[in-house]
């Protein structure tokens, strides 16, 4: 009869066990606090990161994509330019990713579709760039429009 555990030694132990499981839980919680304390100054910026991924910078700044493509078809942009695939001129999704985080990539781009300044092709020669025209004569919300499509992409 004394090898059994009394009922008083029972509740201890699984009292003990129950604290221990507690005692973990209150640790692994301390643990991600101070993770997350520390981690703080990469953990927002890769958060906003990701939410660029889910939702690209086309829907976030209110592209107008399909008038964008039809400024572009108009213009017969397309003759020269893929959306991915590069033709005599780079592919949009090439010129998105040449100008990704530059501050003066929108006015660079404006500049390069409305001044006609030279365009380098693949076989070393040098044409000035067709001006893109709109409808009314010179309306900058549809190039800008187009503009942050092509950087969207």
């Amino acid at each position: 009869m004394d090898d059994q555990p009394t009922e008083a030694t029972t509740n201890d132990a699984a009292t003990g066990r129950a604290n221990s499981r507690t005692a973990h839980g209150l640790r692994q919680r301390r643990r991600l606090q101070m993770f997350l304390m520390k981690s703080r100054e990469w953990l927002i910026p890769m958060a906003i990161l990701g939410l660029g991924l889910v939702f690209p910078a086309g829907a976030r700044a209110g592209v107008d994509i399909e008038a964008a493509k039809a400024l572009a078809r108009q213009n017969n942009c397309f003759k020269c330019h893929g959306i991915s695939k590069e033709k005599d001129g780079p592919a949009y999704t090439a010129v998105a990713e040449k100008y990704r985080g530059k501050e003066n990539a929108e006015a660079r781009l404006i500049e390069h579709i409305t001044s006609g300044e030279k365009a380098k092709f693949p076989d070393g020669h040098e044409e000035a760039h067709k001006i893109v025209k709109t409808s009314p004569p010179d309306d900058m919300a549809q190039i800008k429009n187009l503009i942050d499509w092509i950087l969207s992409l």
